[in-house]
């Protein structure tokens, strides 16, 4: 699977998440949302299972396609990840 945005799976009461959408915000990368708590059950039941497949417990979940086809993921508000996602949609990543 590609994605033409990254995908956010996320959670209502979550900081991190809030935290995370709000940077993809502020550094113009549009990125699609499965807000997985306002899922019926049975589809939060699959989706929790698939990302717990992809080794994940907790939100929230980003994964995309890098430049050159490889798809990447990451758990959590990672900073270090977060700029790896900027930079693969063309992005300037701001340096300190």
């Amino acid at each position: 699977m590609t994605y033409d945005k990254p995908l956010v799976y996320s959670n209502k009461i979550c900081q991190p998440c809030i935290a995370l959408k709000r940077s993809l915000n502020n550094k113009g990368i549009e990125f699609d949302e499965i807000m997985v708590s306002e899922l019926e059950h049975a589809e939060q039941e699959r989706t929790t299972e698939k990302l717990a497949a992809d080794g994940y417990q907790s939100a929230p979940v980003v994964y995309w396609t890098n430049q050159d086809g490889t798809n990447e993921s990451f758990s959590g508000f990672d900073v270090f990840e977060l700029d790896k996602l900027v930079a693969a949609y063309g992005r300037p990543v701001a340096t300190a």
